[in-house]
């Protein structure tokens, strides 16, 4: 049972990593407009599709939880299921967002 708690609480931390992707892109869109940057923020487009990806994984992992293990089905078992389901498309879609963030908002951290 606490397991599946987990589960669903790190499903509901990508529900917020999603949003906050649309949120960073919505105000990457209006930096860039003011400042004539290439469209750069459409690359959270991707990330939001990755980490929605990872989601649904992420969703179907905690479902099983509740299925016997001989109940099943075989590939759900596999680890490398959940690495090209889960991990790669998690960190993907991370990459992207933190590499567009980076784009925009970098001049804070040169800033003194």
């Amino acid at each position: 049972m606490i397991e599946l708690m987990i589960a669903l609480m790190s499903s509901s931390a990508l529900v917020g990593a999603i949003y906050l992707c649309f949120v960073l892109m919505e105000l990457s869109r209006k930096l860039g407009s003011v400042t004539r940057m290439p469209p750069y923020y459409l690359l959270f487009y991707p990330a939001g599709v990755f980490l929605t990806v990872a989601l649904f994984a992420r969703l179907m992992e905690a479902s099983m939880l509740q299925v016997p293990q001989e109940a099943r089905p075989p590939f759900l078992n596999s680890p490398y299921f959940y690495l090209a389901a889960y991990y790669i498309p998690l960190f993907i879609g991370m990459l992207f967002a933190f590499a567009v963030t980076i784009k925009y908002w970098g001049w804070i951290f040169r800033e003194r």
